[in-house]
């Protein structure tokens, strides 16, 4: 309804004189409105700030424009004003436990990740899971706890979280943790689709090579492996730290095995 009363009010108001100044700021609020509307193909408008922020300031503007013009877009003719205060009733009743449920969520979701960064992984995966019944659509909670579960040898659990996330929380470290889960599984071939669904998204990450040239190894596709150990060692990130020197280092290493391998073989 507000995106058509919207639009309407829209064309209204650019069939009057308009200075150039208007014609500029309906045209802003046209494109941050398109901006909207697509990002809400893909996901929730209120999870992203910027794009919760647009949305709400166009729906300032359009309600302004409505009490400013006595042009009426949507006529209701309620006689009965009982009715509306039940509704506001059962809409606020919503909202409050609605908020009530998703903070019990995200309390213990916060909890579980407490537990995990201090190594406490199965105090932190019974988190996740309370977390989970409170919030049984939310992609990246269920990323985390695949993710847990994934590095706790629950592998079969994980990928089938994994699976669920991507439905509404896309994110490269999903793939990473789902082919991780593969390799373990030695389903190397799933693996590898996913560590290339990662590289394409962010083509110098170097941990998903890495895992990646390990799997080339198991596979005895040794030349597959080179190529992704030699790449490792030639990308240069931005920012260095000890983990990418570690990568770095345990490329070499592994490089360096393998040229030796070679050469002994011819």
């Amino acid at each position: 309804i507000i995106i058509v009363a919207f639009y309407k009010r829209l064309l209204i108001k650019l069939k009057n004189d308009l200075s150039k100044k208007e014609h500029i700021v309906y045209k802003y609020i046209i494109v941050s409105q398109i901006i909207v509307l697509i990002h809400g193909m893909v996901d929730n408008p209120f999870d992203v700030l910027p794009i919760a922020m647009l949305l709400t300031f166009n729906t300032g503007v359009l309600s302004r424009w409505l009490k400013k013009d006595d042009h009426q877009l949507i006529v209701m003719n309620i006689n009965n004003s009982w009715i509306v205060r039940i509704a506001v009733f059962l809409f606020f009743l919503f909202i409050c436990v609605n908020t009530i449920q998703k903070t019990k969520g995200f309390y213990h979701w916060r909890k579980g990740q407490i537990f995990v960064n201090s190594g406490k992984w199965y105090l932190g995966i019974n988190e996740y899971k309370k977390a989970l019944e409170y919030l049984p659509n939310n992609g990246e909670l269920q990323f985390h706890l695949g993710a847990a579960c994934s590095y706790t040898n629950q592998s079969g659990t994980a990928i089938k979280l994994l699976n669920s996330s991507l439905h509404n929380f896309n994110d490269k470290n999903v793939y990473i943790t789902r082919a991780y889960s593969y390799s373990k599984l030695k389903m190397y071939k799933l693996a590898e689709k996913d560590f290339r669904m990662a590289l394409n998204m962010y083509p110098n990450l170097l941990l998903p090579r890495l895992w990646l040239s390990k799997i080339y190894i198991n596979q005895k596709r040794i030349d597959d492996a080179i190529n992704e150990l030699n790449t490792i060692i030639r990308i240069n990130p931005k920012i260095i730290n000890n983990e990418v020197l570690n990568i770095k280092s345990e490329a070499k290493e592994l490089l360096d095995y393998l040229l030796y391998s070679v050469q002994s073989i011819q």
